[in-house]
């Protein structure tokens, strides 16, 4: 009898300590992903500041949809591209506020759904527009990628604006 409770305690240890590596490692994987998904955001949000559209469709999937408001739905890095092209003639923008400042971040094996807050400030290239200042909440959901440096493209992406 004491031997049965012996080995029942070790088997017990055993998987607690098993379960308990297996947790941190999915813990240190899923903090490796989160500074790679901020990181990309990060890039994103440098790219729209210095007006590099390349660089920004460098981290969106080939397939992405954006829905920008009930009237702006794009489907398509093409799409996208042509988009940007159009308001960043015309603006010089800038994100205000930081990427790490999110509601929540969930993350899955091969993809991640993001929730956060935003502002996006335009000041005018031109005088024929007027500045602006545009903030609301996104829901992102990226997927890993090699095609980036970062390993994670936004995939959908939608916006609700604050008023």
């Amino acid at each position: 009898m004491k031997t049965t409770i012996i080995v029942l305690f070790f088997c017990c240890l055993i998987s607690a300590c098993t379960t308990t590596s297996i947790h941190k490692n999915d813990i240190d994987k899923n903090s490796i992903d989160k500074a790679a998904i901020i990181q990309t955001n990060k890039n994103i949000r440098a790219a729209f500041t210095s007006g590099n559209i390349e660089e920004i469709v460098r981290y969106h999937h080939a397939d992405v949809e954006k829905a920008f408001s009930w009237n702006d739905y794009q489907v398509g890095s093409n799409s996208v591209k042509l988009g940007l092209a159009g308001i960043l003639e015309n603006y010089q923008l800038e994100f205000l506020g930081s990427a790490e400042d999110m509601e929540s971040l969930q993350i899955f094996s091969d993809s991640a759904v993001m929730i956060a807050r935003f502002a996006l400030k335009g000041t005018p290239k031109k005088a024929s527009v007027k500045p602006f200042l545009f903030s609301g909440r996104t829901m992102i959901v990226y997927v890993r990628s090699k095609d980036s440096p970062t390993g994670w493209l936004s995939f959908r992406e939608m916006i609700t604006p604050e008023k």
